[in-house]
C-alpha cells in the first residue's frame, strides 16, 4: 500500500472493520443474530453486513467510481446461521479497497462526488465519514459482543 492520504485513512477503516468482523468469531447462530433490547439496536450479523455494504458503496462505488448496487434496508434485517458470508465478503473487500485506495492520487480526494444519501461531498470527506462510521459500528459491535458474553455467563 502506498503512503498516500487515502491509504492512511484506509488503515483506520481496515482496523475498525477487522474488529467488527472479528467479533463474529465463535458465535452460535442465536448469538450471531441476537439484538440487545431497544428499538435502534442491531445484531452482530447486521452490524457486519451493514458496515461492509457501506464500505463497498462508499469507497468502491462513490469514491472510486465503480458501479455498485446496494439494498441498505436489507442489511438491517440480515441474518444467517454462520458468519461465513461476511467473513468472505470482508476478505474480498479488504483486497479490492486496499488496491484501489493505494492507487488513488491525493488530488482525487479534493474532487466532488455525489453520495446517494449524503449528497455532494469530496473524496476526503467520504474517507473521514467512512472512518467515523466504521469506528462507531466497531464500538457497537464490541458492546454487543460483551453483552453476549455476559448472557453466556448467566
Amino acid at each position: 500500500m502506498s503512503n498516500g492520504e487515502a491509504a492512511r485513512f484506509w488503515s483506520y477503516i481496515e482496523g475498525a472493520t477487522d474488529r467488527i468482523v472479528g467479533a463474529l468469531d465463535g458465535l452460535e447462530p442465536d448469538e450471531l443474530n441476537w439484538r440487545p433490547a431497544g428499538p435502534e439496536t442491531n445484531s452482530l450479523f447486521v452490524l457486519a453486513t451493514h458496515t461492509l455494504g457501506a464500505l463497498d458503496e462508499t469507497l468502491l462505488g462513490v469514491l472510486c467510481g465503480e458501479p455498485r448496487s446496494r439494498d441498505r434496508d436489507a442489511e438491517f434485517v440480515a441474518s444467517d446461521s454462520t458468519a461465513e458470508a461476511p467473513v468472505a465478503r470482508w476478505a474480498d473487500l479488504r483486497r479490492a479497497i486496499g488496491e484501489r485506495l493505494a492507487a488513488l492520487p491525493d488530488e482525487a480526494l479534493d474532487e466532488a462526488r455525489q453520495h446517494p444519501r449524503r449528497g455532494a461531498t469530496t473524496g476526503r470527506d467520504l474517507l473521514i465519514f467512512t472512518a467515523q462510521h466504521a469506528a462507531e459500528h466497531a464500538a457497537h459491535t464490541e458492546l454487543t459482543r460483551q453483552l453476549i458474553e455476559a448472557r453466556r455467563g448467566s
